[in-house]
């Protein structure tokens, strides 16, 4: 024990540092230890390993910080990653395209993209195909030039016929009485050849006297000058010309697979699937009948597996994967408006991943055949927001992890030590109550 006559300046450093001893120490001897006691420290002990238990999960576990700003110098190149079924169009009339905002095509574009021609039931008919992107008939002028250019690649139908045509004399042939010009009989060597000539086709009552039509297209063109109707479905030069079905029986009762991914060039625009200009071929020579043809054959129904407009990261949600969109009739433009915000993700051992984020609305536009609005097909428009959103990956700390640590040990050994000093008090209360009314023993 210090004396307090000792000068402070005449104590040793170890006498100081007992001065400075904040937790004075009770000797053994004046200790009182309880069984309650002991319970209380067993239980503050579980609560203390359970608290520290829960920090340890919570300090190793990550947490998402997630800012927005706006970046002006953004790259506009768009990847647009998309799994679609049509069941009711065939793959050699569907075809897929991508424009700028002015409905001009996009120069530039990466594509990959795959076609898989498949059954009424689903099922794959054959391996999947290239396709190339572009060629797509979007509306009804585009049919018209197609018209313009097909009336200039027509031939017309031809058959065989015998005539007998004059050689000279020192060639082989017969004898023959012909007419001359001034319609006298006369007697000229001759010799037959086969030729050809144009047929004269049936103008199904429409045409003049004498009047050949050889051509579904000059079929039409009687009807018209009539004023009849004309569908061309049962017009012997139209089946010919394979309108009926320009996809012959390849194609028919078929669906279409279409699946791949497309690096767009262009930070607003469209991409759409339409009727594509293999229709060229279909050898069908007006638009009143592609048009009707392309109503009938391009139904709108479609299934989205996947859209994706960059790649996944941890917490993506992609709004339009695994929707299924039908239309009764199929006449109609399916119109999806994606509003594209871009998205950097900060991982926390790797490197950051770019991608995109998109919210949508959908519209589906009505058509008749013969409205002149525009022809069937699914659009997808989309448009970058210049406001970026950034996510990143965060764990706390060592110096968090020892500060709660800290706290809750500290705060569990006080808050138990006042719990026993309150039981230990109301009980020895009780124990001096008991006493005094009991009164001393012996008395």
């Amino acid at each position: 024990m210090i004396s307090p006559n000792i000068s402070p300046k005449e104590l040793t450093l170890y006498e100081r540092l007992r001065r400075l001893d904040f937790h004075p120490k009770t000797k053994d001897d004046f200790k009182v230890r309880t069984a309650y006691g002991g319970a209380t420290s067993v239980v503050a002990l579980a609560c203390m390993v359970c608290l520290f238990l829960t920090e340890l999960k919570y300090s190793m576990n990550k947490e998402i910080v997630d800012h927005m700003y706006v970046n002006s110098s953004r790259d506009t190149r768009l990847l647009f990653n998309f799994n679609m079924t049509f069941p009711s169009v065939s793959c050699q009339l569907l075809s897929a395209d991508a424009m700028d905002p002015l409905g001009n095509k996009q120069e530039g574009v990466e594509s990959h993209v795959f076609k898989t021609r498949l059954d009424a039931a689903g099922n794959p008919l054959s391996a999947k195909t290239w396709h190339k992107l572009g060629d797509t008939f979007t509306d009804v002028d585009v049919l018209a030039k197609h018209e313009e250019d097909s009336k200039a690649q027509f031939v017309q139908g031809e058959e065989e016929m015998e005539q007998w045509v004059e050689v000279d004399e020192d060639e082989d042939g017969e004898e023959r009485e012909v007419e001359d010009e001034d319609g006298q009989k006369v007697w000229r060597k001759m010799k037959k050849v086969i030729g050809k000539r144009r047929k004269c086709g049936n103008c199904y009552g429409a045409g003049e006297e004498g009047e050949c039509c050889n051509t579904c297209y000059s079929v039409k063109e009687a009807y018209d000058r009539r004023g009849w109707a004309f569908m061309g479905l049962n017009v012997e030069q139209c089946q010919q010309e394979n309108l009926k079905n320009p996809l012959g029986e390849e194609g028919a009762d078929e669906g279409c697979n279409i699946h791949g991914s497309l690096l767009l060039t262009q930070e607003s625009g469209n991409v759409h699937f339409a009727p594509g200009e293999q229709l060229r071929h279909s050898g069908a020579l007006n638009v009143a009948d592609l048009v009707m043809f392309t109503f009938l054959k391009f139904n709108i129904s479609h299934e989205i597996h996947h859209m994706s407009l960059g790649e996944e990261f941890p917490g993506f949600k992609s709004p339009l994967s695994n929707q299924v969109r039908s239309v009764a009739d199929g006449y109609g433009m399916y119109q999806y408006y994606l509003k594209v915000v871009p998205t950097v993700y900060k991982h926390l051992n790797k490197a950051s991943t770019v991608s995109n984020q998109y919210a949508v609305s959908e519209h589906i536009r009505h058509i008749n055949p013969g409205s002149n609005r525009g022809l069937p097909g699914v659009w997808f428009f989309y448009d970058t927001s210049p406001v970026h959103v950034e996510f990143e990956e965060r764990r706390r700390g060592l110096l968090p992890f020892l500060t709660s640590v800290c706290a809750i040990v500290g705060g569990v050994f006080s808050v138990f030590g006042v719990v026993d000093g309150v039981v230990h008090n109301l009980i020895q209360r009780g124990v001096g109550g008991g006493m005094k009314k009991g009164g001393a023993p012996g008395s």
